[in-house]
């Protein structure tokens, strides 16, 4: 085991039961690597491989999993708080992907504003029409 966790869920009854999410150490696989993402307590017990290029990718992508799996269970909490994702940083300490992000980040403002813009002109002419 490399890292784990366990949640509480409260059942519709009141009563509560043990979540626990484990990911196996990163090993190296050919070229990539894999860390084996484990989740007790769920109707079904789940095994799964988690591929990265590296070790640390290879654990991201475990988190990323365990966040799918646990994102429909209902009632989750973990110490005391409820329970929303998991926390999953990835890539936004790397300036480069940080510059590409706020560009994303500002072309769909700009392309908001647009559709605003024209929404507006839209109503201005429709209004024109009603009061000609």
């Amino acid at each position: 085991m490399f890292i784990d966790r366990s949640f509480t869920q409260t059942l519709p009854d009141g009563t509560s039961k043990d979540i626990q999410v484990t990911i196996g150490c990163p090993v190296q696989s050919g070229q990539d690597f894999s860390a084996m993402l484990t989740i007790l307590g769920l109707p079904e017990l789940v095994q799964k491989e988690c591929y990265g290029v590296d070790s640390m990718q290879a654990v991201m992508s475990a988190l990323a999993g365990c966040n799918s799996f646990l994102q429909s269970v209902d009632g989750l909490s973990w110490n005391g708080n409820s329970y929303n994702h998991l926390p999953v940083v990835a890539h936004l300490f790397d300036p480069g992907r940080r510059r590409r992000l706020r560009e994303l980040l500002e072309e769909d403002e700009y392309a908001l504003a647009q559709l605003a813009l024209e929404r507006d002109e839209i109503q201005r002419i429709k209004q024109a029409g009603l009061d000609a």
